[in-house]
Protein backbone atom coordinates (compact mmCIF):
# COMPACT_ATOMS: atom_id res chain seq x y z
CA UNK A 1 0.00 0.00 0.00
CA UNK A 2 1.48 3.32 -1.12
CA UNK A 3 1.73 6.12 1.47
CA UNK A 4 -0.38 8.28 -0.87
CA UNK A 5 -3.23 5.78 -0.84
CA UNK A 6 -6.44 7.66 0.18
CA UNK A 7 -7.08 5.03 2.85
CA UNK A 8 -3.95 6.22 4.65
CA UNK A 9 -5.04 9.87 4.81
CA UNK A 10 -5.67 10.99 8.38
CA UNK A 11 -8.04 13.94 8.93
CA UNK A 12 -7.09 16.65 11.38
CA UNK A 13 -8.76 15.81 14.69
CA UNK A 14 -9.94 19.34 15.53
CA UNK A 15 -11.27 19.98 12.01
CA UNK A 16 -13.01 16.61 11.87
CA UNK A 17 -14.74 17.15 15.21
CA UNK A 18 -15.80 20.68 14.22
CA UNK A 19 -17.22 19.43 10.92
CA UNK A 20 -19.24 16.72 12.63
CA UNK A 21 -20.56 19.22 15.18
CA UNK A 22 -21.75 21.58 12.44
CA UNK A 23 -23.26 18.70 10.50
CA UNK A 24 -25.15 17.53 13.58
CA UNK A 25 -26.70 20.98 13.97
CA UNK A 26 -27.77 21.03 10.31
CA UNK A 27 -29.20 17.50 10.49
CA UNK A 28 -31.11 18.33 13.67
CA UNK A 29 -32.54 21.43 12.00
CA UNK A 30 -33.66 19.34 9.03
CA UNK A 31 -35.34 16.82 11.32
CA UNK A 32 -37.18 19.56 13.22
CA UNK A 33 -38.37 21.12 9.97
CA UNK A 34 -39.43 17.72 8.65
CA UNK A 35 -41.39 17.10 11.84
CA UNK A 36 -43.22 20.39 11.42
CA UNK A 37 -43.99 19.79 7.74
CA UNK A 38 -45.26 16.27 8.35
CA UNK A 39 -48.11 17.71 10.46
CA UNK A 40 -49.22 20.13 7.74
CA UNK A 41 -51.78 19.12 5.16
CA UNK A 42 -50.57 21.56 2.51
CA UNK A 43 -47.58 23.88 2.34
CA UNK A 44 -47.39 26.20 -0.66
CA UNK A 45 -49.82 23.91 -2.44
CA UNK A 46 -47.79 20.76 -1.81
CA UNK A 47 -48.53 17.95 0.66
CA UNK A 48 -46.70 18.53 3.92
CA UNK A 49 -45.64 14.87 4.37
CA UNK A 50 -44.10 14.90 0.89
CA UNK A 51 -42.08 17.99 1.69
CA UNK A 52 -41.05 16.42 4.99
CA UNK A 53 -39.74 13.39 3.12
CA UNK A 54 -37.69 15.68 0.89
CA UNK A 55 -36.20 17.46 3.88
CA UNK A 56 -35.31 14.14 5.51
CA UNK A 57 -33.65 13.09 2.26
CA UNK A 58 -31.56 16.25 2.54
CA UNK A 59 -30.61 15.36 6.10
CA UNK A 60 -29.65 11.87 4.95
CA UNK A 61 -27.47 13.35 2.18
CA UNK A 62 -25.67 15.65 4.63
CA UNK A 63 -25.09 12.73 7.02
CA UNK A 64 -23.64 10.66 4.19
CA UNK A 65 -21.54 13.49 2.77
CA UNK A 66 -19.75 14.35 6.01
CA UNK A 67 -19.24 10.74 7.01
CA UNK A 68 -21.76 10.54 9.84
CA UNK A 69 -23.34 7.41 8.35
CA UNK A 70 -19.95 5.79 7.76
CA UNK A 71 -18.96 6.58 11.33
CA UNK A 72 -22.19 5.10 12.66
CA UNK A 73 -21.60 1.90 10.67
CA UNK A 74 -18.02 1.71 11.92
CA UNK A 75 -19.26 2.10 15.51
CA UNK A 76 -21.41 -0.99 14.98
CA UNK A 77 -18.19 -2.86 14.15
CA UNK A 78 -16.26 -1.40 17.09
CA UNK A 79 -15.94 -4.72 18.92
CA UNK A 80 -14.52 -6.38 15.82
CA UNK A 81 -12.21 -3.42 15.13
CA UNK A 82 -10.78 -3.58 18.65
CA UNK A 83 -10.31 -7.35 18.46
CA UNK A 84 -8.57 -7.26 15.10
CA UNK A 85 -6.39 -4.35 16.21
CA UNK A 86 -5.28 -6.38 19.21
CA UNK A 87 -4.64 -9.42 17.02
CA UNK A 88 -2.56 -7.33 14.60
CA UNK A 89 -0.50 -5.91 17.48
CA UNK A 90 0.07 -9.40 18.88
CA UNK A 91 1.28 -10.59 15.48
CA UNK A 92 3.65 -7.64 15.27
CA UNK A 93 5.02 -8.28 18.77
CA UNK A 94 5.58 -11.91 17.82
CA UNK A 95 7.59 -10.87 14.79
CA UNK A 96 4.91 -11.76 12.23
CA UNK A 97 5.36 -8.56 10.21
CA UNK A 98 3.51 -9.81 7.11
CA UNK A 99 0.54 -10.99 9.16
CA UNK A 100 0.36 -7.68 11.00
CA UNK A 101 0.36 -5.78 7.69
CA UNK A 102 -2.62 -7.73 6.34
CA UNK A 103 -4.72 -6.94 9.40
CA UNK A 104 -3.70 -3.29 9.73
CA UNK A 105 -4.37 -2.65 6.02
CA UNK A 106 -7.87 -4.10 6.35
CA UNK A 107 -8.49 -1.92 9.40
CA UNK A 108 -7.57 1.25 7.50
CA UNK A 109 -10.70 0.60 5.44
CA UNK A 110 -13.09 -0.63 8.11
CA UNK A 111 -12.16 1.91 10.81
CA UNK A 112 -11.37 4.85 8.56
CA UNK A 113 -14.30 6.93 9.86
CA UNK A 114 -13.16 6.50 13.47
CA UNK A 115 -10.36 9.05 13.51
CA UNK A 116 -8.71 7.94 16.74
CA UNK A 117 -8.57 4.29 15.73
CA UNK A 118 -7.62 5.12 12.15
CA UNK A 119 -4.65 7.23 13.22
CA UNK A 120 -3.36 4.33 15.33
CA UNK A 121 -3.70 1.92 12.41
CA UNK A 122 -1.84 4.32 10.09
CA UNK A 123 0.89 4.68 12.71
CA UNK A 124 1.23 0.92 13.01
CA UNK A 125 1.41 0.51 9.25
CA UNK A 126 4.30 2.96 9.45
CA UNK A 127 5.95 0.70 12.03
CA UNK A 128 5.34 -2.32 9.79
CA UNK A 129 6.91 -0.47 6.85
CA UNK A 130 9.93 0.32 9.04
CA UNK A 131 10.41 -3.35 9.87
CA UNK A 132 10.02 -4.24 6.21
CA UNK A 133 12.96 -1.97 5.40
CA UNK A 134 11.10 1.10 4.15
CA UNK A 135 12.13 3.65 6.77
CA UNK A 136 11.03 6.59 4.61
CA UNK A 137 7.45 5.30 4.36
CA UNK A 138 7.49 4.53 8.07
CA UNK A 139 8.46 8.09 8.91
CA UNK A 140 5.82 9.55 6.59
CA UNK A 141 3.01 7.50 8.14
CA UNK A 142 4.15 7.94 11.75
CA UNK A 143 4.54 11.70 11.31
CA UNK A 144 1.15 11.91 9.60
CA UNK A 145 -0.59 10.11 12.45
CA UNK A 146 1.10 12.28 15.08
CA UNK A 147 0.42 15.54 13.23
CA UNK A 148 -3.29 14.73 12.92
CA UNK A 149 -3.82 15.58 16.59
CA UNK A 150 -5.76 12.45 17.51
CA UNK A 151 -3.12 11.48 20.09
CA UNK A 152 -3.19 14.83 21.89
CA UNK A 153 -6.12 14.03 24.20
CA UNK A 154 -5.32 13.02 27.76
CA UNK A 155 -6.71 9.51 27.29
CA UNK A 156 -4.44 8.88 24.27
CA UNK A 157 -1.29 10.49 25.66
CA UNK A 158 0.44 7.11 26.06
CA UNK A 159 -0.20 6.39 22.38
CA UNK A 160 1.46 9.71 21.53
CA UNK A 161 4.53 8.78 23.58
CA UNK A 162 4.73 5.40 21.84
CA UNK A 163 4.33 7.06 18.44
CA UNK A 164 7.09 9.56 19.19
CA UNK A 165 9.36 6.74 20.36
CA UNK A 166 8.85 4.88 17.09
CA UNK A 167 9.49 8.07 15.12
CA UNK A 168 12.77 8.68 16.98
CA UNK A 169 13.90 5.10 16.31
CA UNK A 170 13.13 5.52 12.61
CA UNK A 171 15.03 8.81 12.48
CA UNK A 172 18.03 7.24 14.20
CA UNK A 173 18.08 4.35 11.76
CA UNK A 174 17.90 6.87 8.92
CA UNK A 175 20.90 8.73 10.37
CA UNK A 176 18.86 11.82 11.31
CA UNK A 177 20.29 12.20 14.83
CA UNK A 178 19.69 15.96 15.01
CA UNK A 179 15.97 15.59 14.26
CA UNK A 180 15.74 12.75 16.76
CA UNK A 181 17.42 14.91 19.41
CA UNK A 182 14.87 17.71 18.83
CA UNK A 183 11.97 15.32 19.49
CA UNK A 184 13.60 13.80 22.58
CA UNK A 185 14.48 17.15 24.13
CA UNK A 186 10.86 18.25 23.74
CA UNK A 187 9.82 15.78 26.44
CA UNK A 188 12.58 13.37 27.49
CA UNK A 189 10.54 11.88 30.34
CA UNK A 190 7.82 10.91 27.86
CA UNK A 191 10.17 8.93 25.60
CA UNK A 192 12.81 7.42 27.93
CA UNK A 193 13.61 4.44 25.71
CA UNK A 194 14.08 6.68 22.68
CA UNK A 195 16.31 8.97 24.74
CA UNK A 196 18.46 6.01 25.77
CA UNK A 197 18.83 4.68 22.23
CA UNK A 198 19.73 8.19 21.07
CA UNK A 199 22.53 8.35 23.66
CA UNK A 200 23.86 5.07 22.31
CA UNK A 201 23.73 6.33 18.72
CA UNK A 202 25.62 9.41 19.86
CA UNK A 203 28.15 7.05 21.50
CA UNK A 204 27.71 8.70 24.87
CA UNK A 205 28.44 5.42 26.63
CA UNK A 206 28.75 6.67 30.20
CA UNK A 207 25.48 8.58 29.98
CA UNK A 208 23.79 5.58 28.34
CA UNK A 209 24.88 3.23 31.14
CA UNK A 210 23.78 5.69 33.81
CA UNK A 211 20.40 6.29 32.15
CA UNK A 212 19.78 2.57 31.58
CA UNK A 213 20.54 1.85 35.23
CA UNK A 214 18.13 4.61 36.33
CA UNK A 215 15.33 3.32 34.11
CA UNK A 216 15.67 -0.27 35.29
CA UNK A 217 15.50 0.94 38.89
CA UNK A 218 12.14 2.63 38.31
CA UNK A 219 9.32 0.47 39.66
CA UNK A 220 6.78 1.97 37.28
CA UNK A 221 8.87 1.57 34.13
CA UNK A 222 6.90 -0.53 31.56
CA UNK A 223 7.88 -4.17 31.71
CA UNK A 224 7.92 -4.62 27.93
CA UNK A 225 10.61 -1.96 27.64
CA UNK A 226 13.02 -3.38 30.23
CA UNK A 227 14.78 -5.87 27.91
CA UNK A 228 15.53 -3.11 25.39
CA UNK A 229 16.90 -0.85 28.12
CA UNK A 230 19.07 -3.68 29.45
CA UNK A 231 20.26 -4.49 25.94
CA UNK A 232 21.41 -0.91 25.32
CA UNK A 233 22.91 -0.65 28.81
CA UNK A 234 24.90 -3.85 28.35
CA UNK A 235 26.21 -2.76 24.96
CA UNK A 236 27.26 0.64 26.32
CA UNK A 237 28.94 -0.95 29.34
CA UNK A 238 30.92 -3.30 27.09
CA UNK A 239 32.02 -0.39 24.93
CA UNK A 240 33.20 1.40 28.05
CA UNK A 241 35.12 -1.65 29.17
CA UNK A 242 37.01 -1.64 25.87
CA UNK A 243 38.05 1.98 26.11
CA UNK A 244 41.30 3.18 27.58
CA UNK A 245 39.76 6.33 29.01
CA UNK A 246 39.46 4.79 32.45
CA UNK A 247 35.79 4.98 33.28
CA UNK A 248 34.52 4.54 36.88
CA UNK A 249 34.39 0.90 37.86
CA UNK A 250 30.66 1.02 38.52
CA UNK A 251 29.97 2.11 34.97
CA UNK A 252 31.66 -1.04 33.64
CA UNK A 253 29.54 -3.47 35.65
CA UNK A 254 27.55 -5.56 33.14
CA UNK A 255 26.14 -8.09 35.61
CA UNK A 256 22.98 -6.12 36.35
CA UNK A 257 22.08 -5.79 32.68
CA UNK A 258 22.86 -9.44 32.00
CA UNK A 259 20.64 -10.47 34.90
CA UNK A 260 17.70 -8.53 33.47
CA UNK A 261 18.21 -10.02 30.01
CA UNK A 262 18.37 -13.54 31.44
CA UNK A 263 15.13 -13.09 33.38
CA UNK A 264 13.40 -10.96 30.73
CA UNK A 265 14.75 -11.81 27.26
CA UNK A 266 13.89 -9.44 24.40
CA UNK A 267 10.77 -10.20 22.38
CA UNK A 268 10.95 -11.13 18.72
CA UNK A 269 9.98 -7.58 17.73
CA UNK A 270 12.93 -6.04 19.56
CA UNK A 271 15.32 -8.53 17.99
CA UNK A 272 14.05 -7.58 14.51
CA UNK A 273 14.03 -3.83 15.17
CA UNK A 274 16.28 -2.20 12.52
CA UNK A 275 17.24 0.62 14.93
CA UNK A 276 18.48 -1.87 17.53
CA UNK A 277 20.28 -4.26 15.21
CA UNK A 278 23.71 -2.70 15.80
CA UNK A 279 23.42 -3.33 19.54
CA UNK A 280 22.75 -7.07 19.21
CA UNK A 281 26.33 -7.97 18.31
Amino acid sequence: MNVDDPRLAVPNAAEDKALRARASIVILAFVVIAGFLSRQVLVAGMPGPLLAAGVLAGAFFVAWRVGVLGRAFAMLMLGSIRARGLEATQKLNAGDIAGARVLFEALTTDARRLGGFHSVHVLMLGVVSFFEGDTKAGLVLASRAIASGWFSARETREVLHAAETWRVLMLLHAGELKQARVIVERAPKAVPTAELVLLAYEEKWTEAVTRATELLAQEDFPGQGRPTVALIGLYAAKRLSNTSAGEPAGALDTAGFEKVLTAEPPQALALQNPALRRFLA
